[in-house]
């Protein structure tokens, strides 16, 4: 999986800690979470891992410095 890091300004944001956490939707298998490393200035890649069909929410993590964002996703994976 491949996620662009970008600032407010729209600029890649290099060198920060990138964590990607998958929770399903419909039963509770906890969270599970993997590092992202970066690839490109402000694109990193890291590798989720759904091991079930059905809907997941993807929570990618971003922190640099003192500054930190969440983004939450859902992803409905088939089969």
């Amino acid at each position: 999986m491949k996620v662009s890091v970008n600032d407010g300004n729209g600029r890649p944001v290099s060198d920060a800690t990138v964590e990607l956490a998958v929770t399903m939707v419909d039963m509770d298998h906890g969270e599970h979470k993997w590092s992202a490393k970066m690839i490109a200035p402000g694109v990193y890649e890291g590798r989720a891992n759904f091991f079930m069909v059905g809907p997941w929410n993807l929570d990618v993590r971003v922190k640099k410095g003192s500054q930190s964002k969440e983004k939450k996703t859902r992803i409905d994976v088939k089969e």
